[in-house]
């Protein structure tokens, strides 16, 4: 199972604070929906192999924990709208529930989630880390990055500690949503069709 965490400091727990008509000024909610579609989506499919955790831990209500699994999510659309509405019903939710097929909602940080993935190979995912041909990753992994401000430097200590590895995709600093499709495609094209 290849997984994707990442950690949105800024974006919003509370459903109030997701407006439809202005993602990127709900805490660049837009950025939480496109992490989410790059992580599960492909051309005309779902990764049924996928699972993407979104940690969020901005206002009103945090942390608040979306894990989407590709295997069973039902009408996930590239649109940012859609996906929006989608977490947004999660944000809502009572927490370990699953409100839309494939969105569960837990009451989670960092710390916490890490100690559940702990039998899981983790890669931080750092611009200062080894290059990713280097460390060549495991298909079954869990790869940990933070949204465009990045991670707090009490998060980057501790998943430095945690991490079997620290990757850097490149010289160039990418999006996290283009971070998870780069990291797809080596994948994809070391493990054959």
């Amino acid at each position: 199972m290849r997984e994707f965490l990442v950690i949105f400091n800024e974006a919003p727990t509370t459903p109030e604070r997701v407006r439809l008509k202005d993602l990127p000024g709900s805490g660049r909610f837009d950025l939480v929906c496109r992490v989410t579609t790059q992580a599960l989506l492909y051309s005309h499919g779902v990764r049924t192999d996928s699972v993407v955790h979104l940690l969020l831990r901005g206002p009103d209500d945090p942390p608040k924990l979306i894990t989407v699994t590709g295997r069973r999510v039902r009408r996930l659309y590239p649109d940012e709208r859609t996906t929006a509405i989608h977490l947004r019903r999660a944000l809502a939710a009572e927490p370990g529930t699953e409100p839309h097929p494939g969105f569960y909602v837990r009451r989670l940080d960092l710390e916490e989630l890490l100690d559940e993935l702990s039998g899981a190979t983790l890669y931080y995912l750092c611009e200062d880390g080894k290059p990713l041909e280097e460390v060549d990753p495991e298909e079954d992994a869990v790869f940990v990055l933070g949204d465009h401000e990045g991670t707090t430097p009490e998060q980057d200590e501790l998943l430095r500690r945690r991490a079997d590895a620290v990757i850097s995709l490149g010289p160039v600093p990418y999006h996290a949503d283009q971070c998870i499709v780069i990291v797809h495609r080596y994948l994809d094209v070391r493990s054959g069709p």
